[in-house]
């Protein structure tokens, strides 16, 4: 009986613990862009979370700039991250070199340089010379020009 009832509760025991916890699934992992939003993936379209357009939906990030234009550039301005703030401040060392193919990620406004982990595997992107990136405003990954 004692062997039995051992052998029921290592059994309720697994399954349970194969079911996983009883919980709802909360909010997507993805990240979020300087104005609080991102792409849909599964859905289609760009949604965002925090900042001025939170909880609104729109067809494309060009959209929902759109949306934003005619409000005060102070009360819509993209937040900055120490990275970007970093990236944005004079760099030091060498300029790089401006011919350099670069992968721009079209979403993120980061470029990576040839041998990076995110060259040329972004979902959203294309290649073109470093200078050309950096004269459309697109931002070195990690802070760190291409040599």
């Amino acid at each position: 009986m004692a062997a039995r009832l051992r052998y029921l509760v290592a059994l309720l025991t697994f399954a349970i613990g194969a079911l996983g916890p009883a919980h709802p699934a909360g909010a997507h992992g993805g990240g979020l862009d300087g104005f609080g939003c991102h792409h849909d993936r599964k859905a289609g379209g760009y949604h965002c979370h925090r900042g001025p357009l939170a909880g609104r939906s729109f067809a494309s990030k060009a959209e929902a700039a759109e949306a934003i234009s005619g409000a005060s550039a102070r009360a819509v301005a993209p937040r900055q991250s120490p990275s970007a703030a970093r990236s944005a401040a004079p760099s030091t060392g060498t300029a790089g070199n401006p011919s350099t193919r670069v992968w721009v990620n079209t979403d993120s406004g980061v470029y990576h340089c040839p041998g990076t982990r995110w060259y040329g595997a972004t979902k959203e992107g294309t290649y073109m010379a470093q200078a050309e990136a950096k004269r459309r405003g697109y931002r070195p990954g990690y802070g760190r020009l291409c040599r």
